[in-house]
């Protein structure tokens, strides 16, 4: 939250530049899905220590789960990568 305070505090300032203010609130909108995940992981947590939710254990192929999140990590890496290049025009510090 404070860092979001200090974007917002950035925001403010008059003389920066279309580039800056979206970088600006590119940072803010990655924050924020940080701050949702967490939230709503700690919400989960509170409901298995409440007991009003229980797991329910089964049996799993760890080759199966990495090969998954392999697979999901991949196409994280290609998405940012496209990011990356769509970016490449744009400003990427702000003093």
């Amino acid at each position: 939250m404070t860092s979001l305070n200090i974007l917002n505090a950035s925001l403010c300032n008059e003389e920066l530049t279309d580039e800056e203010r979206y970088e600006l609130i590119r940072e803010q909108t990655m924050l924020l899905s940080r701050m949702e995940w967490l939230i709503a992981t700690l919400l989960k947590i509170s409901k298995l220590d409440a007991g009003t939710i229980t797991l329910k254990p089964q049996a799993v192929y760890l080759k199966d789960v990495v090969e998954k999140q392999f697979v999901l990590w991949r196409v994280r890496q290609n998405k940012n990568a496209d990011n990356h290049a769509s970016d490449s025009g744009r400003i990427k510090t702000i003093s």
